[in-house]
């Protein structure tokens, strides 16, 4: 047990162990990045300074270059490449660095950042809002990936591409694991591809390797004429009969628009569903809704 001789000499050791701590932690990621000149000119040609520097390690050596060796002569060769640079091409770097920091960087810098920072990004909001607000929060995300794919977290497996760190805070518990937070999906999925502008025949990908539009969550039999048929469904769960039931929809509603690829406007539906369907194909009082939220 500790003894301190003055009641100040108390504080300061507690000060001097938890700075300790702060010290040994990792910087978290910074949401915002202010770029400069170099840093523009490096985002940009920096696989191709890689690439430089591979072809002159196994011109000389015969032999591929070891990860060591490209780390040492990665920076003298930007420093040469700045050199090397004239006042136009300098001011032109420093232009869009400043409209990066002051606006935002290119839709490919973005797409970059969102696959290689943005579950750590979003890890060290969740912590900061927990440990500064004691607010527990869950993020759905949407972003587009280096080809344009439209893309969605927290859809499947692994875990690490969830947006979920409730149960990593505190005594709290995971809301994907134990709520069912997909039934917020197809209002999110609609609103986003409005926002992105997001071209309905065009393939996306749902992060954790699903496809979303390349084909349903459910294979069925077809009849005669082609037409996906419903299988006997009395033994399976309440999830799984919604999900076969979006699944056997979504088939038809492409069939009917022509587009194979096309999301089902659930909340357009839901508001005018005459206009979609005649009532003369629905028993009597029927309401069609997203069937996710089915009772």
């Amino acid at each position: 047990m500790l003894h301190y001789s003055h009641p100040g000499q108390k504080y300061r050791q507690w000060f001097h162990n938890h700075n300790k701590v702060q010290a040994n932690s990792k910087a978290p990621t910074k949401l915002q990045k202010k770029w400069t000149a170099q840093r523009v000119i490096e985002e940009e040609r920096k696989a191709e300074i890689l690439q430089q520097i591979c072809e002159e390690i196994e011109e000389v050596t015969g032999e591929q270059p070891e990860h060591k060796e490209v780390l040492r002569r990665y920076q003298p060769t930007m420093t040469a490449i700045m050199h090397r640079l004239d006042k136009k091409e300098l001011q032109e770097a420093q232009d869009k660095a400043d409209k990066w920091t002051n606006q935002a960087p290119d839709a490919a810098v973005q797409a970059k950042t969102a696959r290689k920072k943005g579950e750590k990004m979003v890890k060290n909001f969740a912590k900061e809002m927990f440990a500064q607000a004691g607010m527990r929060v869950f993020v759905l995300g949407s972003w587009k990936d280096e080809k344009g794919g439209l893309l969605t977290s927290g859809r499947v497996l692994p875990l690490t591409c969830r947006f979920d760190f409730n149960e990593q805070l505190g005594r709290g518990s995971s809301f994907m694991k134990h709520k069912d937070w997909q039934a917020i999906l197809p209002g999110w999925e609609e609103f986003i591809g409005d926002v992105f502008d997001q071209d309905e025949d065009q393939d996306a990908t749902l992060l954790g390797g699903i496809r979303r539009g390349t084909k349903p969550y459910h294979e069925f039999e077809l009849d005669c004429s082609g037409s996906p048929m419903l299988p006997e469904m009395d033994d399976l769960s309440l999830e799984t009969k919604k999900a076969m039931i979006q699944s056997f929809l979504t088939i038809h509603y492409r069939i009917c628009c022509g587009k194979p690829k096309v999301s089902v406007p659930w909340s357009d539906i839901m508001k005018g569903q005459s206009k979609v369907i005649s009532s003369t194909y629905l028993p009597d009082n029927a309401k069609l809704v997203e069937p996710s939220k089915m009772l």
